[in-house]
């Protein structure tokens, strides 16, 4: 897991915020030329993103997933008295992009 952390300050009176972002493991694979993935059992993407410049294959023993993971970002923003805070949740998806053509086999 990755947490980015923000912080931001205003003049001196009390008035600011935090803000952090919390994104699971992701994976980045990118080739010039071709790409190819072999797995006796599963292949599984979460958040990952594959790229080639050529021809790009997948194959696996038994299945391919590709997931998308979510994000979540909390923010508390402070203003004089007043407290304010935010969630929002996001997704970062999993992609797969050849220069070429492109093959995907499974069980």
């Amino acid at each position: 897991t990755t947490s980015q952390w923000q912080t931001a300050a205003r003049d001196g009176r009390g008035s600011g915020s935090l803000t952090r972002t919390d994104i699971g493991q992701t994976g980045l694979i990118t080739a010039r030329g071709g790409l190819t993935l072999q797995a006796g059992h599963d292949i599984v993407l979460n958040g990952a993103q594959l790229s080639a410049g050529g021809p790009l294959a997948l194959a696996a023993g038994n299945d391919i997933q590709l997931n998308a993971l979510t994000t979540m970002t909390d923010t508390v923003r402070q203003d004089g008295g007043a407290t304010t805070e935010r969630r929002r949740q996001g997704l970062v998806q999993s992609t797969v992009a050849g220069g070429g053509d492109l093959s995907l086999s499974a069980g």
